[in-house]
């Protein structure tokens, strides 16, 4: 009932795979030039325990590329086909950290905006602050086995006010780090009045992450690049002169992409539409119970996504 076995048998439907030297072809069932718009998303898809690349249309959510590869030479090759006037067309391209695909980005679409993605940014800023929390605990555990003998071991560990030991008190402050402080219940906010009396430093990088948050928040959208960067070279020396070493090392890798978190703020635009279109794809998978016949899926999602 479909054209699957007739795209199959006159090979219409690899004519865009990637040749490999001694190895099977990599997929390219999607390859759509007329799927391009204003305003894309790139992102990284896994399917069958491979890794695509997808390029999608954020306005109309059809995919323009899908292919099996992630190197930047293989999709300027694809996206070669396409012609200079639709590639130059492209206005803007919002993408995660990936330093291959803004190399990629800036290859294929030369008159487009890079925007790097606001909620892959946010996720490293609660990373970094989680892995001081992880410091600690490590540093703590490390403290006890050294300092105690073996038999004093299996002597509970001390209770503190509120009934939990100091172990328990860093691992369950994980998603406390993670909220506002508006936002904690009230057995979140006695947890985080210990922890921050107990560990005043990690305090300080909580409110940095949070000042960070609130400078990146959509209320800034269409403010003035000169007064948002001033704010941003604030929030800098402030971490200089009292962050830890994690929040320095979010705070280098901020001042890396400075140039294409900026753009966020001139219409607020995200990868959220990529995200969502990997969500559909995962369900599409698991409808069908996995990938078992990998080209009538890949049909199957050109038929569907595109």
């Amino acid at each position: 009932m479909s054209n699957f076995p007739k795209e199959i048998a006159d090979g219409s439907f690899h004519v865009n795979d990637i040749p490999q030297k001694g190895e099977e072809s990599l997929a390219v069932p999607i390859l759509k030039e007329e799927n391009l718009g204003d305003d894309m998303a790139v992102d990284e898809k896994q399917v069958d325990k491979e890794m695509f690349t997808i390029l999608s249309n954020r306005e109309t959510g059809k995919i323009a590329l899908m292919a099996q590869t992630l190197k930047v030479k293989e999709l300027l090759s694809l996206t070669d086909k396409f012609s200079d006037a639709k590639r130059w067309a492209v206005k803007t391209v919002t993408c995660d950290l990936s330093p291959s695909y803004h190399w990629f980005i800036r290859q294929a679409f030369m008159c487009a905006t890079l925007i790097a993605d606001k909620f892959h940014l946010i996720k490293h800023a609660l990373d970094y602050l989680n892995d001081h929390r992880i410091r600690l605990k490590q540093t703590y555990l490390n403290e006890w086995r050294t300092n105690c003998e073996k038999e004093e071991r299996k002597i509970p560990h001390l209770k503190l006010q509120n009934g939990e030991t100091t172990l328990e008190l860093l691992s369950r402050s994980r998603y406390l780090l993670f909220k506002r402080e508006q936002d904690w219940t009230s057995t979140q906010k006695k947890r985080a009045a210990l922890l921050f009396k107990t560990y005043p430093a990690l305090q300080e990088d909580y409110l940095l992450i949070v000042a960070f948050r609130d400078w990146y928040d959509k209320s800034n959208i269409g403010k003035e690049t000169s007064v948002l960067t001033k704010q941003l070279l604030e929030w800098y020396k402030k971490v200089d002169a009292n962050a830890s070493d994690e929040i320095k090392n979010f705070k280098e890798m901020i001042e890396d992409h400075q140039a294409k978190i900026i753009p966020y703020f001139k219409e607020g635009k995200t990868n959220a539409q990529a995200e969502n279109l990997n969500k559909r794809i995962q369900s599409f998978i698991q409808s069908n119970y996995g990938v078992r016949d990998k080209d009538f899926f890949l049909w199957r999602c050109k038929l569907y996504f595109s």
